[in-house]
């Protein structure tokens, strides 16, 4: 896997990660990055849509180990075959989550490529909306190095 970006108002970055918990299409805890290539990440890239405020952050390079278990959905149909292998079904809404708690056992990560983001953005029942971009959920610390990076000027 690629050198991820984290982005943080932390000065430093602690080598945690918070454990998962089921909440909607994006769980709570879990530590997010996204590929960094030729100095952009599309995360970046979505967020300047909206904000500038990640510019205005500390920006950590993470080189990933090359053992981490990582996921990868890189379509509707892999999004599909995971909702009938790990489902977290949300009695209020009739909607089927990922199980991100029972993934949290098997892997190490969960990446969503730049494909997959596109073609689970705006599908129904099965969605990922709300990941916005290309990006990785970390289950659990999986980093051979990490160092802080210069934050380039808003584009």
């Amino acid at each position: 896997m690629t050198p991820q970006l984290h982005i943080t108002t932390e000065a430093t970055l602690r080598p945690e990660v918070q454990p998962v918990r089921n909440f909607s299409v994006k769980p709570k805890g879990g530590f997010w990055t996204s590929t960094y290539c030729d100095g952009r990440s599309e995360w970046v890239d979505a967020c300047q849509d909206m904000f500038e405020s990640a510019y205005q952050k500390n920006w950590f390079l993470l080189v990933p180990s090359l053992s981490a278990r990582i996921l990868q959905i890189n379509s509707l149909a892999d999004l599909k075959y995971l909702l009938r292998t790990a489902p977290n079904p949300c009695p209020r809404t009739h909607i089927v989550w990922l199980d991100f708690e029972a993934l949290a056992h098997s892997y190490d990560a969960i990446t969503l490529t730049t494909r997959g983001q596109i073609e689970t953005r705006l599908t129904w029942p099965e969605t990922l909306y709300g990941w916005d971009s290309e990006s990785t959920l970390w289950f659990r610390w999986m980093f051979l190095d990490v160092q802080r990076i210069a934050t380039p000027e808003a584009r």
